[in-house]
């Protein structure tokens, strides 16, 4: 599996993940979510299977991690990288990082009754 670190995206209180699947269009040369439409017209299923386990670490001990001199295993290179496996990340643009960074921000606030869902 790939560890991922998303310490520096959580805010305080509760948050919530959201995960999307992207797949690589030739055409484009770009990421586009994933559809099924000729495989839902010919009365076919596609099917994604995932499996996700969310660690949460005491804040000293991610402080540790970052300050050792290296990481000694998947977990903690995620820690000090972002990711186990630096291949497994794609690059977001601009205007994405922002899209993600508002809905975190709108996700807390509702989450702490500041404001409400559409």
């Amino acid at each position: 599996g790939i560890y991922f670190d998303v310490t520096d995206a959580l805010l305080e209180g509760r948050n919530d993940l959201t995960v999307s699947m992207l797949v690589w269009n030739d055409r484009l040369k770009d990421y586009d979510p994933y559809t099924d439409i000729k495989g839902f017209r010919n009365n076919e299923s596609a099917k994604f299977v995932f499996g996700m386990t969310l660690s949460v670490y005491p804040k000293a001990a991610v402080r540790a991690v970052r300050a050792q001199h290296r990481a000694y295993t998947a977990a903690e290179r995620a820690l000090r990288e972002c990711a186990s496996r630096k291949s497994a990340l794609v690059q977001m643009k601009a205007d994405e990082k922002k899209m993600a960074a508002s809905f975190l921000q709108q996700s807390s606030e509702i989450n702490r009754g500041k404001g409400h869902a559409a």
